[in-house]
């Protein structure tokens, strides 16, 4: 029992898991936003602005879900409307990005799906400017639709605790629960049949181009095509079996039956979800021919700065950096989709 309770939502071992995926998605997100923003050729396509965007959500989600699982030692000795507006902020943030990593993973698969569907029509859409529109504008509309939250607590001074409110209880909490359900199940299903019908397409495109002898598409577009239908199936193996979980718990709980046998489970999935938000860097890395040239340069940027500070005297800058990419190159023989 005791290994159970340790595993329980908030306790140590489940906030353990927690803290080690928010110190590997500190690294992801962070070398992924300075891939991107370093290189112009990436920064200008509309599939990694939203990537970008992902990156920070997806940090974001782990630190609020991190610092939930500190809010007791951390604000036992505050003034308790302090604390309650804190509560109240960490379920605005979280509920917020959680929604937002949904939607920005949906996002990329969208534009990849019209790209591929109608190439010319897609790129006149999807332009960087309007990609950068659109993120910013979807995160303001999920952060106020989610202002609710500041509405959940109200202090009890008596016991220094923050309860929650009857409002709260009444509407906001099925509210919350049921739209972060919603958005994550439908996230889930539409993923399923946009990758299935961006194979479909990319594989009939690629019969005809085999019939016609015609010169096959452009590496860089294979490799980004790659690395969205690897990205998004990712979120589908791990997100999935929470979905799963979501839709037997909602099930039970119309038809008024006890689901607390569930309780243990979905704590253990919301756990193997919250990897999605940690992997991302790799699989760009690993499946993106031009994300993976630019973060070799990068590297080879950071590696002879230092050497120019420790030796002055070392070969030019331009020439170092040439010289690396080729090593790392070299030495990490990645498939070139």
């Amino acid at each position: 029992m005791e290994e159970n309770n340790c595993w329980q939502n908030g306790q140590h071992c489940w906030c353990t898991v927690i803290y080690f995926f928010t110190a590997l998605a500190s690294i992801s997100s962070t070398l992924t936003i300075a891939v991107v923003v370093r290189s112009p050729k990436l920064r200008g396509r509309s599939t990694f602005v939203f990537l970008t965007f992902m990156a920070v959500v997806d940090l974001m989600t782990l630190v609020g879900i991190s610092i939930y699982c500190s809010l007791e030692p951390v604000t036992q000795f505050w003034n308790t409307n302090t604390k309650c507006v804190y509560y109240s902020a960490i379920y605005w943030i979280n509920d917020s990005t959680v929604m937002l990593s949904c939607i920005f993973i949906l996002m990329v698969t969208v534009e990849r799906f019209v790209v591929v569907h109608f190439p010319i029509r897609g790129r006149e859409i999807f332009t960087q400017r309007n990609a950068i529109l659109l993120s910013v504008f979807v995160s303001v509309v999920v952060f106020a639709l989610n202002s609710n939250a500041f509405w959940s607590f109200e202090p009890d001074h008596q016991t220094n605790k923050c309860n929650d409110t009857e409002v709260y209880e009444r509407y906001l909490k099925p509210i919350r629960y049921y739209s972060t359900f919603a958005v994550t199940t439908a996230t889930w299903v539409s993923l399923v049949g946009f990758c299935l019908a961006i194979i479909y397409k990319l594989r009939a495109t690629a019969a005809l181009r085999r019939r016609l002898s015609l010169t096959d598409v452009h590496t860089s577009f294979k490799s980004t095509h790659l690395m969205l239908l690897c990205t998004a199936f990712t979120f589908v193996v791990l997100v999935g079996p929470l979905c799963i979980v979501d839709v037997i718990h909602v099930s039970l709980y119309l038809l008024k039956q006890d689901d607390t046998h569930l309780t243990y489970i979905r704590e253990n999935v919301f756990l193997l979800s919250k990897l999605n938000h940690c992997v991302n860097f790799v699989l760009y890395v690993m499946t993106a021919a031009v994300f993976r040239e630019e973060f070799f340069a990068l590297l080879a940027l950071v590696t002879c700065r230092r050497e120019k500070e420790q030796s002055p005297y070392r070969q030019g800058a331009q020439s170092c950096i040439e010289t690396k990419i080729t090593h790392f190159s070299e030495q990490k023989r990645l498939s070139d989709f």
